[in-house]
């Protein structure tokens, strides 16, 4: 399919899913398969759309597993649609970076380590992209990118809510801290700055991101947004420049577990991704989120993310200029409706929607 066509195929697919009106391109009779789905008390039916080749695209369908109404209703749109969809299932789609969830999953899989990246775990005294992060009450996160307030010029950090501002449960003004909580005590001494706004995560509202700012101490030295080390160190990482992420485009990210890793973006602008975010007020809830892009690690034995990446800035390259795209903010495992291996992905939201967002006056840090 031309790119505008699944564009307006998922549009009506998300529409009937949340029982808005009929999608003209499939059968009258789907409205029973739709209206099944939505009276399913489990479902997670997301959408969006892949490059197959130049100018042919196909359609992305994401369940949790092959049993269920959302499986069901996928595979009546793919035998419609033939090629042109591709289901995959997408299984332990969680948000691990709390002590417990990473004890947990240390326990269960036996080579799960979450020692970090040693340079971005110990501590800095000039702050960089990548750097071991979060607040004390959670476990440690990744610096993601720098931040100024036109109104009074102080600095800040972007990472995610569920890092800093743990799930809606921390207060602004607590104190975050380099390195997080995992990865060193979290003292006087470590606390770079303090929860300053987040984006309040909902249980009833898709059109979210897991994104929450921190105002740095004035007397806190930073590189700013700049590649940490590498053959490309110190050179500078724009903001986003696109209003849509391009799939295909080879990815980078530094984060704290794994340090520099490289990825490909698979799909994009996925809508209806479900996630488990557990430990909030002694409960695990569940959070939809739209505009997603996944990303596959470019190495076979190496994930793009792990438990502790979590904040991380995507970026790409485009000639000799950086561009930052989107942040790392969970992972999974994914594979084929049909069968096949499952391999680890990355999820990220899209950055320009936090930039793009009226109610965030922060401006992106622009180094001298």
């Amino acid at each position: 399919m031309e790119l505008e066509k699944v564009r307006l195929l998922k549009s009506e697919i998300i529409k009937n899913l949340n029982g808005i009106h009929q999608v003209k391109q499939l059968e009258p009779k789907f409205q029973n398969f739709f209206k099944d789905y939505r009276d399913s008390t489990q479902r997670m039916l997301a959408v969006g759309y892949a490059k197959k080749k130049a100018g042919n695209y196909s359609l992305e369908l994401r369940v949790k597993s092959k049993n269920g109404k959302a499986a069901e209703l996928a595979c009546r749109i793919r035998d419609t649609l033939k090629d042109d969809v591709n289901i995959k299932i997408l299984r332990n789609i969680k948000i691990p970076d709390s002590p417990a969830e990473c004890e947990k999953l240390a326990k269960s899989q036996s080579n799960y380590n979450f020692t970090g990246y040693p340079p971005f775990c110990t501590k800095n005294k000039t702050l960089s992209i990548g750097l071991s992060i979060g607040h004390s009450n959670g476990g440690s996160g990744t610096l993601g990118a720098f931040f100024i307030d036109p109104d009074n010029q102080n600095k800040l950090i972007l990472s995610c809510n569920h890092v800093l501002a743990l799930c809606n449960t921390a207060e602004e003004g607590d104190p975050i801290f380099h390195p997080g909580s995992v990865d060193s005590s979290c003292t006087s001494d470590n606390i770079i700055g303090y929860l300053e706004k987040y984006y309040h995560l909902s249980t009833e509202n898709a059109k979210q991101y897991d994104a929450a700012f921190a105002k740095l101490k004035s007397k806190i030295r930073i590189k700013g947004n700049v590649i940490p080390e590498g053959d490309f160190k110190g050179q500078y990482i724009h903001p986003p420049n696109t209003e849509a992420v391009v799939i295909g485009t080879e990815v980078e990210k530094f984060g704290r577990t794994t340090g520099h890793s490289r990825g490909a973006v698979k799909s994009a602008s996925m809508d209806g991704i479900k996630i488990e975010m557990d430990n909030i007020n002694d409960k695990t809830k569940t959070f939809s989120f739209n505009d997603i892009f996944e990303v596959y690690s470019i190495k076979v034995d190496e994930p793009f993310s792990k438990a502790g990446d979590s904040g991380s800035l995507v970026f790409y390259r485009n000639n000799s200029e950086f561009y930052a795209i989107g942040i790392v903010f969970a992972g999974a495992e994914t594979a084929g409706f049909e069968g096949s291996e499952y391999k680890p992905i990355s999820l990220c939201y899209t950055l320009k929607n936090v930039i793009n967002d009226p109610n965030i006056t922060y401006k992106w840090y622009e180094n001298d």
